[in-house]
């Protein structure tokens, strides 16, 4: 039962510090820098995630 305090107190900590250090990203380095990570991310996630791999291999052959 602690162990689910511990849990959410991590999640919120980490919803919350996530909203600053964006902030201070954009505020500092500008919106077109979040955009460059946003897309790096989403190359990533489609190149290994499972999901997308039968749609990788229909495109290939």
């Amino acid at each position: 039962m602690h162990m689910q305090g511990a849990i959410a107190a991590a999640v919120g900590t980490g919803a919350s510090l996530s909203q600053v250090i964006a902030g201070a990203i954009v505020h500092h380095a500008g919106f077109l820098f979040l955009t460059a990570i946003a897309s790096a991310v989403l190359m990533l996630f489609y190149r290994w995630m499972p999901e997308t791999l039968h749609l990788r291999m229909e495109h290939e052959s």
